[in-house]
């Protein structure tokens, strides 16, 4: 009966620990397979997957494989199965788009069997990709999805009816840090005073909130800031109310941005809101 072992490699003290170089290639044996999984956020993505194979008669060939994501940030993903050889290296890169860091990430691993029956024998790559910067294996280091920087997105929101106030979701898939969020309020003539709240809130629950620094009457026009490291105004300014957002990392797919005005009068109305927001992939790697 065949047995399998394993060797246990040292993390390169001068890559934080972080990079295992191998210190062989992986052996197959016709079970096998390369699965490749890809999550993106950018229209147009192609991931490409290359590698060097040896064969057991000493040939060493080169393979392409080339997987279309879907924008929506959901797994795409392709089964390779691998003849019986060595896997000797391989590289992940992105064509067909210019993604940045945060928009692509690729997990590429070795299975054996498919299906239920599958078992996970080794990870080979896993982290973010472009066009210009890509993985490969054996040594770049295996990286979380939520903990590479992320990518910062300039976005507007939905312009909400009368008397309805500004509600923006996070989407499925995506980490949102909000940096920055703005909306202009106008009034109508009823004499009484608004004062907008920006709220957040994950799976219902509230989490935060933001009152503005001022009221608004009858009949005004003013543009509702809120910002990162931003401390609430002392001289509220007609045209531009500012508040301060909180720095405690990233809101998950399905949470509530949202504004909350107190004594919204039917002929109220808040326009389209703009808002910055650094997003990572909520991967299920």
């Amino acid at each position: 009966m065949a047995l399998e072992r394993t060797f246990l490699a040292t993390p390169v003290p001068s890559a934080g620990g972080r990079v295992i170089v191998s210190p062989f290639q992986f052996a197959v044996d016709g079970s096998d397979h390369l699965r490749i999984d890809a999550w993106n956020s950018l229209t147009g993505v192609s991931l490409q997957v290359s590698y060097r194979f040896a064969e057991l008669g000493g040939t060493i060939v080169a393979h392409r494989r080339d997987l279309a994501l879907t924008a929506d940030r959901v797994r795409n993903t392709l089964v390779v199965p691998l003849q019986p050889g060595y896997l000797v290296n391989l590289t992940a890169l992105v064509t067909g788009a210019a993604p940045r860091i945060g928009q692509t990430f690729v997990s590429i691993k070795l299975q054996r069997g498919l299906g239920a029956a599958a078992i996970i024998l080794g990870l080979l790559v896993q982290g973010y990709v472009t066009a210009v910067q890509g993985l490969g294996w054996p040594g770049s280091p295996i990286e979380d999805s939520a903990r590479a920087g992320g990518v910062f997105r300039a976005l507007t929101g939905t312009d909400p009816a009368a008397s309805n106030d500004c509600v923006e979701t996070v989407p499925t898939g995506a980490q949102w840090d909000l940096a920055a969020f703005s909306a202009v309020l106008s009034t109508d003539a009823t004499a009484v005073n608004r004062r907008p709240s920006l709220k957040m809130a994950i799976g219902g629950i509230v989490v935060f909130t933001s009152p503005a620094p001022g009221f608004l009457g009858a009949n005004q026009t003013s543009t509702f800031i809120w910002a990162a490291g931003l401390a609430h105004d002392t001289l509220i300014a007609q045209s531009n109310i500012t508040a301060g957002l909180p720095t405690f990392g990233a809101l998950p797919g399905g949470s509530i941005i949202s504004t909350e005005t107190s004594s919204m009068q039917a002929g109220d109305n808040w326009g389209a809101p703009q808002f910055l927001v650094r997003e990572t992939l909520e991967v299920d790697a």
